[in-house]
């Protein structure tokens, strides 16, 4: 586990955790990731472990995370630019994901309480043979389904949801 106290106080670049075997966690808590107008990823690859970011802000442009291979990445508090799942399990609680979206594929999400804004034209959530499970209270992201992914919404205003979806996809 690493701290940044104050929360914000300590910046990374480019930077991964990988190879986390089952049974083991890494924490990031309170890290800033890129700079205004630079870049910076935080890469999670090939874990078995779970990996937690909790009050994570990603300040700079393009992706900030990326997970492949990641069996369990939990964001708490956190606020990020883009986020892309392969063959992940990823779970977003009073988080918040700006124009960059989320995408996923052959992965599964949970989001709670989280926002995700799309850029102009283009869904905020982007889903490839994925699953989706979205509880806000809030205002519901655009979605996009492919290849056979299930989205389940539970929100104030479920009629509100923008959806593209293909034969094989569906939302409920």
């Amino acid at each position: 586990t690493l701290i940044a106290d104050p929360i914000g106080s300590v910046e990374l670049g480019e930077a991964a955790i990988e190879n986390l075997p089952a049974g083991e966690m890494a924490a990031l808590l309170g890290f800033r990731c890129g700079s205004p107008g630079g870049s910076g990823q935080l890469t999670i690859e090939r874990c078995a472990g779970t990996v937690v970011l909790q009050s994570f802000d990603w300040a700079g442009e393009g992706r900030a995370v990326r997970a492949e291979g990641a069996e369990h990445v939990l964001l708490v508090a956190s606020r990020l630019q883009g986020l892309a799942a392969s063959d992940s399990r990823v779970v977003l609680i009073r988080s918040e994901v700006a124009a960059g979206a989320l995408s996923a594929s052959g992965s599964v999400l949970l989001l709670q309480e989280s926002r995700v804004q799309g850029a102009p034209g283009r869904p905020a959530i982007r889903l490839e043979a994925s699953q989706l499970t979205l509880s806000s209270s809030g205002e519901v992201p655009s979605l996009e389904l492919q290849n056979g992914s299930r989205a389940l919404i539970s929100a104030a205003d479920v009629r509100a949801i923008s959806q593209r979806c293909d034969a094989d996809s569906r939302v409920t």
